[in-house]
């Protein structure tokens, strides 16, 4: 399995599973709200603007509809989850670097303890002078 199609299953996993208990918490809150008003209208204390509690009870309404938008949103992130498995992943990452520069510039990259790489065989004999560190070592 690829990396880029391990990345899309974790992602469409983490989206079911958030979608799941975004629903779950949008249930819960919808049975305080509903028993909240059943315990308001046995206390015969209204569910209007006379009963201050009732504030409650609307804002438990209030999150039932926003847990239901987070839901939808990450199904919605889910459905693209799944497009994107489908589609060819190589085309959006570059498999070669020389696609991007087609023709790098040579670089020596000397090691701790390795002997030094000359310079004028990287560089041009006009631009040698240029890049000297000395001038006793001009030929």
């Amino acid at each position: 399995m690829s990396k880029g199609k391990q990345v899309v299953d974790v992602l469409q996993s983490h989206f079911e599973k958030s979608a799941e208990r975004n629903l779950r918490f949008g249930k819960r809150a919808k049975v305080a709200s509903d028993h909240l008003r059943k315990c308001f209208a046995k206390a015969e204390m209204g569910d209007g603007d006379d009963n201050p509690y009732s504030a409650i009870c609307d804002l438990l309404d209030e999150l039932v509809g926003e847990y239901a938008d987070a839901a939808a949103s990450d199904i919605e992130s889910c459905k693209e989850c799944m497009k994107a498995a489908t589609d060819d992943l190589q085309k959006v990452v570059p498999t070669l670097i020389s696609g991007v520069v087609p023709t790098a510039p040579p670089r020596a990259i000397p090691r701790h303890g390795q002997r030094e790489v000359p310079l004028s065989a990287t560089v041009d004999a006009q631009f040698a002078k240029i890049v000297m560190v000395d001038e006793d070592e001009q030929e």
